[in-house]
This record gives C-alpha cells, structure tokens and sequence, in this order.
C-alpha cells in the first residue's frame, strides 16, 4: 500500500519498478558475500539505453535509463552506477527511491590495472574498459532530483580511489563529476541545475557544480530537509557582475527548511589532482555560498570550514559573506 501511496505523490515512478524487483540481477558487493548490489554500466560514448547496463559490453548511455532500472522501494540493496568518463546529456533525471543507498561513481583508468576486489568487481571480467581519465559531466537540461519523502536513502556521489581507505592521502579524486546546465543550444531551460530534499549524501563525496548557461539570477540548487557532508566542491560559471552589480545576492544552495549542514573531512586527494588553490571547496563568480529561503538561519545546522574554502566571489572590493 505505502508502494501505492508514493506512486500517486511522485507521478513520475516507473509503475514497473514499483511492481517488480530486479532479484535476477543482484550481485555481491567486492570483498563482501553480504550485500546484495544492483551494478549498472553508464558510457556516454559507445552505450546504448536499449541495453540492459549490468556489463561494460552492455552499458546503458544515458543516467535517466539507469535510474529507470532502479525499483522504487530498494529494500536495503546498494545499487552502484559506474560512469565512464564522457558528457552524458540528459533531459530531466529524477532519484525519488526509499530504503536504501545509491551511488554514482566515477570510473578512471586506475581501474584497469589495480588489484583490489573493488577494482576486479568494475571490470567485471573487462579488461582496460576505461579509455580516460576525463570528467563525468552530467548536463541536464532541466534538473537532477534527489529526493527521498521517507528519508531512507542515502545518495552518494564518488570520484574516489577505492583502493585506499577513505582518510588515506590519495583517497579522493577532484573535479570529476560535473553537474552541469546545458546550453541553449542544446536544450537547456536556463533554470537551476538539481533539487536535493529529504535525502542524505554520504561523507565521502565531492562533485562539481558548472553553473555556466544558467541565467543570471538563478540559485544552482534547492536543498530542503536535506543533509549535506560534502568533502570536495568546486563551484564555478556564475555570472557574478550584473546580478550582484544591481544588489541581487545570489547563492550556490538556497536553504529551505529542515536540519541542513556541512562538514570538512581531512582527507587527501589523488597525485595529480589535487585543486590548484589547495583547498578542499573552490567558489568561484558568487556572492556568497549559500542562501536561505522561508526558515530563518537559526533553524539549520551549518558547519562551515572557513579554512577549507577558497572564495573568489568575482567583483574587486566586494565583502564575500558565506551566509545570506
């Protein structure tokens, strides 16, 4: 019934998801004979969505076919999405799941060689299947939503080396995954790039926001009830100069409502990929970080480390607050 209940709140669920669950497709997670895991393939260059995506050879292109792929209720299974480098171009992507965890992974090509139960569960009897090391860039064209009303997903965004323990130097990579607007020209509405509500996002994340073909005036992401451990973030694209010129403040994160925070991890980035200023968040072209809506501040919980940022909001003379 509660299957039911969410299908008539989120209209957009895929009815075959809610109706039937991929048993025949699970596998077990690397180094584990626990967690049953639904792995899904994403190359944006040589996939196709009328694969199934549980192969390399057979990978899917596109994120929104992989999310069709993901039942509703998840029933404490971990589903992997593993991304190949490339531009995936999507028109609108909605994550709206309960019970479970989510993850969209970066996949270099440390991959092909390392010797890990992690690195052989990838490949999944591929050999070299990674041909760069580029970005994963995510464009949509309208949004990218994560969203979980019964707050019992965690979703979790790695550019991670995940043949180090997570607070080892060289765990994490930087600037990998891209979320990002699309142009005009390729369909973009101009209008914020994703919604994050009700939902956790794990504490060994990073990703970078390209606000580049936003219009001027438009916060990047709306966050409600929602809690936020980003480790790495590289803010970038926004147009500072005529928004903040005519005294419109504008903010990467728009704050609704609900208990919402952020936390420095310190951890090391990959040889090679380290962020040019040294620090673990680059905000670039913004008059503050973030911004609140309806709720007063004193109602969210932010920890912000100052030390970690580097904050360029883009206009000489400007006082950069973090908060407005």
């Amino acid at each position: 019934m509660r299957k039911i209940e969410e299908l008539l709140k989120h209209k957009n669920v895929n009815l075959t998801n809610v109706q039937q669950f991929p048993t025949d497709q699970l596998v077990k997670v690397w180094g584990s004979n626990s967690l049953d895991t639904l792995r899904i393939h994403l190359d944006a260059e040589y996939g196709d969505d009328a694969n199934d995506g549980l192969t390399w050879a057979t990978a899917k292109k596109t994120l929104f076919s992989a999310q069709q792929m993901i039942p509703f209720d998840l029933k404490g299974i971990h589903v992997i999405i593993l991304m190949h480098p490339g531009v995936y171009l999507e028109d609108e992507v909605a994550f709206r799941h309960l019970n479970g965890v989510i993850r969209l992974i970066w996949v270099g090509e440390f991959i092909n060689t390392a010797d890990t139960p992690y690195a052989a569960y990838v490949r999944n009897g591929t050999v070299n299947p990674i041909r760069s090391n580029d970005q994963v860039i995510i464009k949509v064209k309208r949004r990218i939503r994560f969203d979980s009303v019964g707050r019992s997903v965690l979703y979790s965004l790695n550019q991670c080396d995940f043949s180090k323990a997570w607070n080892q130097a060289g765990f994490c990579y930087w600037d990998k995954i891209v979320l990002a607007k699309a142009s005009e020209e390729e369909g973009g509405d101009g209008g914020a790039i994703g919604t994050m509500g009700w939902c956790d996002f794990g504490n060994d994340d990073g990703f970078t926001i390209d606000t580049t073909n936003m219009l001027v005036n438009v916060i990047p992401f709306d966050c409600y009830g929602i809690r936020l451990i980003i480790n790495s973030i590289r803010i970038v694209g926004g147009n500072s100069g005529p928004a903040q010129a005519t005294g419109t403040w504008r903010g990467v994160f728009h704050l609704v409502d609900g208990s919402t925070f952020f936390k420095k991890y310190a951890v090391g980035f990959a040889e090679g990929f380290e962020p040019v200023s040294g620090k673990q968040w680059e905000i670039v072209n913004f008059k503050q970080f973030l911004c609140t809506g309806p709720s007063l501040v004193e109602t969210h919980s932010i920890d912000i480390p100052t030390d970690a940022i580097y904050f360029d909001p883009g206009i000489t003379g400007y006082t950069a607050p973090v908060l407005y």
